[in-house]
This record gives structure tokens, C-alpha cells and sequence, in this order.
């Protein structure tokens, strides 16, 4: 009350105030803390520390790379993604034996937890108590799989890791639903946007599939502002039929002309329609070739599966096998004078480089990806992206001018599955990045959700 109502009172208190402020400032502050440390430090002496073996001790600690595979162990399929995981998967936990840097399976299908898998099975999966994931220090997480359905039940423990200053890393094998979404099935592209912006969220890295894949991603990320740092990354899958026999009664024919095989289930953005197309072009010009497609029937391709179904060169010089094993598909590439790939829309095309290993050449879509991928084969051929027209002409000048390449022996130097997936850790336990985004402004309160300039329907 006085200081309200005497002027004389509130002056000198204001003025003891600017008084005793000047005798406070960050320096003296500083000065007053680390004589306070150093004085408590001479009354009681620390002991001798062996900084030798401290340092020692901190580079032997162990790193637990978690490894997602929930949804390839729920799938009945074995195609595409599921390949990749299965390998992948196989050679990681081979791998634990030899290394410091462990590998373990997860499987989180919803908020009930995450749980060890001894295998990528089915059978493995046991949700009981001991198989649930605790807690530890250096774990990272790499989340390759084909998660999109399972955000609910990952980000409880994806946003404490991240707040704890853990690794996570999701894995993209192709951003196409949002770049090419008119080659997607229609409830792909909604569903892989929430995901995608859930990555963007709940990641301190992206590892890709190829290159390619990798600088689309960096792209994106740029194009949108995304206001937090990211790492991008990318590894080459590998391919590996060394424990594989060819067994090629299960292609059910006997080869007496020049062979080209395709690979890769049927769906639009594959493009086998005119890849048929260029074929039926051939023979109606009579040229004698064998057109071969291993895949099973995809979506909206019911027209296409007719053609293939009813054809009059049906079982004659068009053979379409669904469900071969691995050693029927090795029989196939073995057999074939070149693998065509006709896709308008690839992460990175497993087929050119499996048969880079059985040492069959290549004819490739023009797309940047094969350019990449290409090098995992002996010999690459390219042509115009959709034309039926540019691969019949480019398997005409192949059959005239390189047919029986593939008896001379090329060394691809492709990495088999334990080299990708000492890959895929070198980039996410090692640091091995690509490229990293920095946003021009870093906001302090940046939440998950926010993942820059996107427009929202």
C-alpha cells in the first residue's frame, strides 16, 4: 500500500531495484557456478579414473537393431516385399552370430505391445510376456516392412524412442501411390499418404530400396519444407539363387526357339499388357519366340488375365505359370535368352538383378531405377516406357545382334542377401547416409504431426 500511494517510497525502491541489477549477469553467473565446482571438487577429490578403459568400455557397448516384420509375418504371399523381408530377415539373424551389433525380429500388430520373433514365420509369433520388448540403451528401429495398416499400434513406443534420442528408421520402397496413383489399386493411396506423413512424423531417417527411390524421397521432403532435420539413405537388394536347384519341369515346356521372360506380378503398373502387345506384334511379323510371364494375377487386370487365359499362341509361345517355386523361377531365368521388364512405376525391380545372377541379360523399361538396378545385370538393354512398338524393334535387333550373350560370363559384383543386409545396418547403425535435409527454419515447438507445407482435403 505505501508503494502505491508515496511517491517518495516507490522511487527509492525502484532505484534499489536498477542497483541491484547491475550487479547480476550471465558472466558473473557462470564465474559464481565454476568456483562453487571447483571449490566442492577440492574438498573432495574424485578418484583415479581409468579413462582408457572408459573409453574401451563405451565402444564395446552393444547395438539392438529392432527389426519390423509384422506384416510379412501375417501374409500368406510371397512376392514383392514379402521377398525382400524374408531375405533380409534371414541373413540379419545369420549375421548375429558373427557380430556385436545384434539383430531382432518385432512383430507390433497393434497397441498390445511389441514381441520378439525367433524366425519370420507365422508360427512364431507368440504374444506372450517373456517375448515382449523392454527397453535398452542404443536401440534403433528399422521399419522396412509394409507397416501402413499398423500406425496405431507403433507410435506409442516409436515416439518414446524418439524422445529418448533413439534411431528410427523407416524404409520406403516406392512412393508411387502418391506420385503415380492412377498405377495403384484405389485404397492405396489414402492409406500409404497417412503413412507416408507418418513417417515424415516418427522418423529420424528414410533408408530406400534404390538411388532412385532415395532422391524422389529427399525431393518430396524438399518440395514440402519439412521443418525438421532427416537423414535419407539406401541400400541394393540383394539376390541369391546359390542355395537354389533349377528345376524346370515345373515350367511344363520344352524350349526349341529363342525364350524372353517376364517377371513380376500381374497388375497395371507392370505394364505386361503391352509387353503382349509387342509379342503378338512379333509373331504376326513372324518372328519365332516364346514369351514366358511368372506372376500371379494382381488387381484390376481381369481383361488382361482373359487374354492370357484364352490366347491362341496359349501354351504354344505364350506360357503364363503362377506359383512356381524358387526353383522353378531359377529354371525360368536360367532358361530365358533375356528377362523383360515392361513396369511404368519400380522401387528397384528384384527380377533384373536375380537374373543378373543366374547371368541372363536384361531388356528394360527406359525408367532412371533400371538405369540403377541395371548394373546388377551382364547385359542391359533399354527402351521407350509403354511401347509396345520400341520393345517389339529392341527384341528384333536383341534376337539379330545379341542373342546367346549370355554363354559368355559376366561379374556383376551385385551384392548377394548377407552383403544387403550388412548394407542396409551400415546405413542405419553406421551412419553410412546418403543425403541429409536441413530445414531453413527449425521451429521449438515442431510437433510429430507437423510435416511442413501439405495440402489437406
Amino acid at each position: 500500500q505505501k508503494l502505491l500511494i508515496s511517491d517518495t517510497f516507490r522511487e527509492t525502491i525502484i532505484a534499489h531495484g536498477y542497483e541491484r541489477a547491475s550487479t547480476f549477469s550471465w558472466t558473473k553467473a557462470v564465474d559464481l557456478s565454476l568456483n562453487a565446482f571447483n571449490q566442492a571438487l577440492s574438498e573432495h577429490p574424485a578418484k583415479n579414473l581409468d579413462i582408457v578403459n572408459t573409453e574401451q568400455s563405451a565402444s564395446d557397448q552393444r547395438s539392438r537393431l529392432i527389426m519390423d516384420v509384422t506384416s510379412t509375418a501375417l501374409s500368406p504371399v510371397l512376392s514383392g516385399i514379402q521377398r525382400v523381408m524374408h531375405n533380409l530377415a534371414k541373413a540379419a539373424l545369420k549375421q548375429n552370430a558373427t557380430e556385436k551389433n545384434q539383430t531382432v525380429l518385432s512383430y507390433c500388430k497393434d497397441r498390445s505391445g511389441w514381441y520378439a520373433l525367433s524366425e519370420l514365420s507365422k508360427p512364431a509369433v507368440k504374444l506372450l510376456p517373456q517375448n515382449r520388448f523392454t527397453f535398452e540403451n542404443n536401440d534403433s528401429y528399422l521399419l522396412l516392412d509394409s507397416s501402413w495398416t499398423f500406425i496405431e499400434g507403433q507410435e506409442p513406443r516409436l515416439a518414446d524412442a524418439l524422445v529418448c534420442g533413439e534411431e528410427v528408421v523407416h524404409g520406403i520402397h516406392d512412393i508411387g501411390p502418391l506420385t503415380m496413383s492412377a498405377m495403384t489399386d484405389e485404397g492405396m493411396p489414402p492409406a500409404f499418404r497417412r503413412w507416408f506423413e507418418f513417417v515424415l512424423g516418427y522418423s529420424t531417417g528414410i533408408v530406400c530400396v534404390s538411388r532412385a527411390v532415395a532422391d524422389e524421397v529427399y525431393q518430396l521432403i524438399e518440395d514440402i519444407k519439412l521443418p525438421r532435420p532427416m537423414k535419407v539413405g539406401y541400400f541394393r537388394l540383394g539376390a541369391d539363387f546359390a542355395d537354389v536347384e533349377p528345376d524346370v519341369s515345373e515350367l511344363g515346356f520344352t524350349k526349341t526357339r529363342p525364350t524372353f521372360l517376364m517377371v513380376g506380378t500381374i497388375e497395371p503398373r507392370k505394364g505386361q499388357y503391352y509387353g503382349l502387345k509387342a509379342f503378338e506384334k512379333l509373331w504376326e511379323q513372324g518372328v519365332d519366340v516364346n514369351l514366358v510371364i511368372v506372376g500371379k494375377a494382381g488387381w484390376d487386370t481381369k481383361l488382361l488375365q482373359a487374354m492370357l487365359e484364352n490366347h491362341p499362341e496359349r501354351e504354344n509361345r505364350l506360357f503364363w505359370r503362377q506359383g512356381i517355386s524358387d526353383s522353378g523361377l531359377s529354371a525360368a531365368y536360367q532358361e530365358a535368352d533375356a528377362l523383360i521388364m515392361t513396369s511404368y512405376l519400380e522401387g528397384f525391380g528384384l527380377p533384373v538383378v536375380e537374373a543378373g545372377r543366374k547371368n541372363c541379360p536384361v531388356i528394360l523399361a527406359d525408367l532412371p531405377v533400371f538405369r540403377e538396378v541395371g548394373e546388377g545385370a551382364p547385359k542391359a538393354t533399354y527402351f521407350d516406357v509403354g511401347s509396345a512398338d520400341s520393345l517389339a524393334e529392341t527384341i528384333e535387333n536383341y534376337i539379330e545382334n545379341e542373342l546367346g550373350s549370355r554363354d559368355k560370363a559376366a561379374d556383376t559384383r551385385w551384392p548377394n542377401w548377407e552383403q544387403s543386409a550388412q548394407e542396409v545396418k551400415d546405413v542405419v547403425l553406421n551412419g553410412n547416409w546418403y543425403k541429409y535435409y536441413e530445414p531453413e527454419h527449425i521451429l521449438p515447438n515442431t510437433t510429430f504431426q507437423d510435416i511442413g507445407e501439405v495440402f489437406t482435403q
